[in-house]
C-alpha cells in the first residue's frame, strides 16, 4: 500500500479534488515540455504530486487515478532520459521520479492493471537504486512481494523478501512489512505454522512504535494492517472461522477510509459466506451495495463479483441473496450505482 505522511494529509484535506487534479495535470505538462527549464521547484512538485495521487486513490480508488499517475511518472521519466535538467539535480530528480513510479505502480495495482504495475515498479526500482534511495527501494521491493502474493506466486514473494532483507539490517517497521509478505506467502504454500509465526512477529515488532530508522512511508504499517493480513492468511489456510473476527475488527477500525473500507468489507463478506453466517453478512452486504460503483478499486470489485456469485449457492437468506444480486447487477452495468430497491433495504 502506498502511504503519505499524516502531516501532509492534514494540510491537503482542505483542497478540493478538482484542484488536485488541475495541479497534477499542470505538473505533468511542465515536466513534459522541454521549453520549461527544470529546477528544484519542479522536483518538489513531483513529490507533492505523488502525495496528491495517493490521497485521490485512498478516496476514490485506482481506476480513474491511474491515467493521471502514469502521465506524471512518464513525463518525469522522459525528462530524465532526455538529460534536459541541471546536473546538480540528477540525484533528487531520480529519487522523486522513483517515488512517482512507486505511486503509479500502486495505483495500477489497485486498478487491477497487474502487468502495468509490474512494469512500472521495475522501472521505479531501477531509478531509486540509481539515486541511492535505499528507503524507497525497499518500498518498491515490498510492492513486488505484495503483487506476487496477490497473483498467488508465493515462492516468488519469498525470494523478493529474501533479497530485501539480505542487505543490511532493516528498520523494525520495514522488517514487519516484509514479515507480513512472508506470512502471506507461507499461508499460500499451506505452511500454517510458519505463516502465523511470521505474522505474529510482525505484530510484535510494531509494539515499539515508529523508530528513528523507520522510513517516513512506514507510518501506515500498523496493527490493523497485520491483523487484516492475518485474517486473510487464515482464510487461505481454510480456517475461515478464525478469519472472520479479525476481518470484522479491521473493517471497523478503518471505517473512515473509503477505499480501504470497501476492500475490508468485501473480504469480510467472503469470509462470512464461507462460514454461512448470514445474519452477520446482511449488514455487510447492504453496506457494500451502497459503495459498489462509487469506489474505483477494480481489484476489489473483481473480487466482489466472485464473492456475490458464490452467495446463492451457499444457502444464503433471501435478503442477502437479493442484495448480492443487486451488487452483481451494478458491477455488470445492469443497475445504476447508488439506487435503492426493496432488495437492498434491511
Amino acid at each position: 500500500m502506498a502511504g503519505l505522511p499524516p502531516p501532509w494529509a492534514a494540510r491537503q484535506a482542505r483542497v478540493p479534488w478538482q484542484e488536485l487534479v488541475k495541479r497534477l495535470l499542470q505538473t505533468a505538462a511542465e515536466l513534459g515540455s522541454s521549453d520549461v527549464p527544470l529546477d528544484a521547484d519542479h522536483v518538489e512538485a513531483i513529490r507533492r504530486t505523488s502525495q496528491a495521487l495517493v490521497k485521490l486513490d485512498g478516496r476514490y480508488g485506482g481506476a480513474d487515478v491511474f491515467p493521471l499517475a502514469l502521465r506524471v511518472f512518464r513525463a518525469a521519466h522522459r525528462r530524465i532520459g532526455s538529460g534536459a535538467y541541471p546536473a546538480g539535480l540528477e540525484r533528487d530528480l531520480l529519487a522523486a521520479t522513483g517515488e512517482a513510479g512507486e505511486v503509479a505502480a500502486w495505483v495500477a495495482y489497485d486498478a487491477d492493471r497487474q502487468d502495468a504495475s509490474r512494469q512500472i515498479i521495475l522501472e521505479a526500482l531501477l531509478l531509486s537504486r540509481q539515486a541511492g534511495d535505499r528507503d524507497m527501494e525497499l518500498f518498491e521491493l515490498s510492492h513486488l512481494a505484495m503483487q506476487s502474493v496477490h497473483l498467488r506466486r508465493p515462492a516468488e514473494a519469498l525470494r523478493v523478501v529474501a533479497e530485501a532483507l539480505g542487505k543490511g539490517k532493516p528498520s523494525a517497521r520495514v522488517a514487519a512489512l516484509f514479515g507480513i509478505r512472508q506470512g502471506r506467502a507461507f499461508a499460500q504454500l499451506g505452511d500454517g505454522q510458519r505463516a502465523i509465526a511470521a505474522l505474529c512477529r510482525a505484530r510484535d515488532t510494531l509494539a515499539d512504535g515508529v523508530g528513528a530508522r523507520d522510513p517516513y512511508w512506514t507510518w501506515w504499517v500498523d496493527e490493523a494492517e497485520v491483523m487484516w493480513h492475518t485474517g486473510v492468511a487464515y482464510g487461505e489456510l481454510g480456517e475461515w472461522g478464525r478469519a472472520v473476527p479479525l476481518l470484522a475488527e479491521v473493517a471497523e477500525r478503518r471505517a473512515a477510509y473509503p477505499r480501504a473500507r470497501y476492500n475490508d468489507l468485501t473480504y469480510l463478506l467472503d469470509a462470512l459466506g464461507r462460514v454461512a453466517d448470514w445474519r452477520a453478512a446482511e449488514p455487510v452486504a447492504i453496506d457494500l451495495a451502497g459503495q459498489v460503483g462509487e469506489i474505483g478499486s477494480v481489484r476489489t470489485t473483481n473480487l466482489l463479483r466472485r464473492v456475490v456469485a458464490r452467495i446463492p449457492n451457499r444457502g444464503a437468506t433471501t435478503t442477502v441473496a437479493d442484495v448480492a444480486e443487486h451488487i452483481r447487477r451494478v458491477i455488470d452495468g445492469e443497475d445504476a450505482p447508488g439506487t435503492h430497491t426493496d432488495a437492498v433495504v434491511p
